[in-house]
C-alpha cells in the first residue's frame, strides 16, 4: 500500500518502479493521459491487457514492449 501511494504522489513514474501488474490507472499516469483513454487502450486488440471479470489489469513487461513497438512506428 506505501508504493502505490508514493506512485500517486509522483508526477512522473519511472518504468522500474512500476509494479508487475498494472492497473489502469497506473497505465494512464504513466503516459500521461486520461484515464477514459487508458481504457479506450485496453480495447485495442494489440494491446496487452488482461480481463478478470470486470477489471482489467496489464502486465509491466509487456506494456513496456508495446509501448516501444509503438514509439517505432
Amino acid at each position: 500500500m506505501k508504493i502505490v501511494l508514493e506512485l500517486k504522489k509522483q508526477k512522473s513514474i519511472m518504468a522500474e518502479n512500476l509494479p508487475l501488474v498494472l492497473i489502469v490507472q497506473e497505465v494512464a499516469r504513466y503516459l500521461r493521459i486520461g484515464k477514459s483513454l487508458a481504457y479506450e487502450l485496453t480495447k485495442r486488440k494489440d494491446f496487452p491487457a488482461l480481463r478478470i471479470g470486470r477489471t482489467v489489469r496489464v502486465h509491466r513487461d509487456a506494456f513496456l514492449l508495446w509501448l516501444e513497438e509503438n514509439l517505432k512506428k
